[in-house]
């Protein structure tokens, strides 16, 4: 199995709980998929969602560094966006 390539900053939402995230770090080779290190938005919580629910925000909601147009508030991730 390869691993899932998500560029670090990227925004994401989950598929099933649709919470907003940012991808931290590489994936990691779970049991059955690629878990994604993310940093909820307006949380300090950090947590592994799988490769498979993790659903890429649409361009304009991407950061300007990945492509996109959204500038991030002061604090982010830790203030909702």
């Amino acid at each position: 199995m390869t691993k899932t390539s998500l560029p670090l900053g990227l925004r994401v939402k989950h598929q099933t709980n649709k919470r907003s995230g940012l991808v931290i770090g590489p994936a990691q080779h779970g049991i059955s998929c690629d878990l994604i290190p993310i940093a909820l938005e307006g949380s300090t919580r950090r947590e592994l969602w799988p490769s498979h629910l993790c659903i890429k925000k649409d361009k304009c909601h991407q950061l300007k560094a990945n492509g996109g147009s959204f500038t991030p508030p002061k604090g982010f991730p830790l203030t909702p966006a």
